[in-house]
């Protein structure tokens, strides 16, 4: 297997070039990943602030903008991990590999938290142009509420697997 040509150039750089560092490029992916976990965050919690479960409008739009607002997350979570396997951490794989997992987790009860929302939300209107936009929302928000679980749980999986080898 030949090394990577993203973070390790070739022997054959010109002269004058900055030497490859690849212990250094993966400490500043995790530390991006952190603040990107940060940023992302406080973004999801200001979602969820202030609670109103039982009120399908506020459980829809809430499930709808926190999903919607995930790829930022996710991000985060995949640089933290990358930078933990590339560092050969076994302990910083297995804590992110396991919130990875918790993630996937809460993502299937958000899921079903906007399941449950989806006849209220379509029987809240009956203009067409307002239903159109509710059903693009939903399909958008239910393919994301399915993929992204299994998209976490997979990387979980694959993180707690590779920390456990030799």
């Amino acid at each position: 297997m030949t090394a990577s040509k993203i973070l390790i150039r070739e022997d054959t750089a010109p002269p004058g070039d900055v030497p490859p560092a690849p212990d250094a490029a993966w400490y500043l992916m995790g530390g991006i990943g952190i603040v990107f976990l940060i940023v992302a965050g406080v973004d999801l919690a200001l979602a969820w602030y202030p609670a109103d479960f039982g009120n399908t409008e506020w459980e829809f739009g809430t499930v709808t903008t926190t999903l919607g607002s995930f790829p930022l997350f996710t991000t985060a979570w995949v640089f933290l991990l990358g930078a933990a396997v590339a560092r050969g951490s076994r302990l910083q794989v297995q804590v992110v590999s396991g919130f990875l997992g918790l993630v996937a987790l809460l993502l299937i009860v958000v899921g079903v938290l906007f399941a449950k929302a989806i006849p209220a939300a379509l029987n809240s209107s009956t203009d067409p142009t307002i239903l159109l936009g509710l059903q693009r929302a939903i399909a958008r928000t239910s393919g994301q509420a399915i993929l992204y679980p299994v998209g976490f749980a997979w990387l979980a999986w694959k993180g707690w697997r590779h920390s456990s080898s030799r």
